[in-house]
């Protein structure tokens, strides 16, 4: 598992490397740090004019607090080590490269993603909350994750982990939402 955690790594961060991509991936990046709240909350204020909103709006506070305390305790609990902590002793002999376009060497705790967790929560709940946006959504959430390990930050299990939690917690706020808050009624 972890010769394939690497091998796909180095695909993404090295083999997909282009300068003219790195705007396109930081610009993605940016959006996973709580950023991609801001067009859920716009399609749902827009879809009836701010009733599906303030009826998400609780569920969606609920998950935010849920997906922040979820990644911590998986961060604290599986200590795993972002890249260039994992090529350290590679990077200085000079057998391997990682790419950091943010010029970020970031170290601390790296699975599950939290960029991914954060962009698969919101665009998730959102296709399910409004299916049909799901089209646009959920690749936005995945371009988000590749963004992260494209950027060196994380591996491609992190920002796996990363979503599924984010689909998982996702899915639990919906159900929650559907369960106690009441629809509105068809014009």
């Amino acid at each position: 598992m972890q010769e394939w955690n690497e091998r796909l790594f180095f695909l993404i961060n090295g083999g997909l490397a282009s300068e003219a991509l790195d705007p396109v991936f930081l610009a993605l990046s940016w959006l996973g740090e709580w950023a991609v709240a801001l067009p859920v909350v716009a399609v749902l204020w827009r879809v009836d004019r701010g009733r599906l909103l303030l009826r998400h709006l609780p569920v969606l506070a609920a998950g935010a607090l849920a997906l922040t305390l979820a990644t911590q305790a998986a961060k604290d609990h599986f200590a795993a080590e972002r890249p260039l902590q994992h090529f350290e002793a590679e990077i200085r002999r000079g057998e391997v490269r990682v790419r950091t376009p943010d010029g970020e060497a970031l170290r601390q705790r790296s699975l599950p993603s939290g960029h991914a967790v954060t962009a698969f929560f919101f665009l998730t709940y959102l296709s399910l909350a409004c299916r049909a946006h799901a089209l646009w959504a959920l690749p936005l959430a995945g371009a988000i994750a590749v963004a992260r390990v494209y950027l060196g930050a994380h591996f491609p299990l992190d920002v796996s982990a990363g979503a599924g939690l984010g689909v998982v917690i996702a899915g639990c706020a919906c159900g929650a939402s559907a369960l106690r808050l009441p629809r509105p009624a068809p014009r």
